[in-house]
């Protein structure tokens, strides 16, 4: 569980450092929460968890589809419209958390994202090291939340 939160972390970090270089541009950048969702991702839990918690979630979480509205709502809205930078649910603007607001980490995960992508589409002939290793090696301290 805690690698997922790791990615929804990244992912709100990854939004507000594109947001903050594409400042003045035409483009707004938004990160939704969909909430607690009744999704395919609970049959990672042990059996005995799902068991337990099937009526709760069943009853208390929200359809993929509803949760996909504050999604839509973020593309299509017009009153989505100039909030780039904004972490948004039911498309209502929510307080993230502090780690969602380090300006420092987000500028680090889009740099090391660069680097991931530019490793990426380089020719890998005659590499004796995986690029996207070393760059992951190198900053897994510093990007770690």
């Amino acid at each position: 569980m805690l690698r997922y939160a790791d990615t929804k972390l990244c992912n709100m970090l990854l939004a507000a450092a594109l947001a903050e270089r594409w400042r003045g541009k035409a483009v707004d950048v938004l990160a939704v929460t969909p909430g607690m969702v009744h999704t395919g991702l609970w049959r990672h839990f042990p059996q005995w968890y799902q068991a337990l918690t099937y009526p709760v979630r069943a009853l208390a979480l929200r359809s993929a589809d509803d949760a996909a509205q504050g999604v839509v709502f973020a593309a299509a809205a017009i009153e989505a419209d100039g909030k780039s930078g904004a972490y948004l649910s039911d498309g209502l603007e929510v307080e993230p958390s502090q780690g969602a607001k380090d300006g420092k980490a987000a500028a680090r995960l889009y740099e090391v994202c660069g680097e991931l992508i530019a490793a990426d589409r380089s020719p890998r002939r005659g590499r004796r090291e995986d690029p996207c290793r070393r760059v992951s090696m190198q900053t897994e301290q510093t990007v770690r939340l």
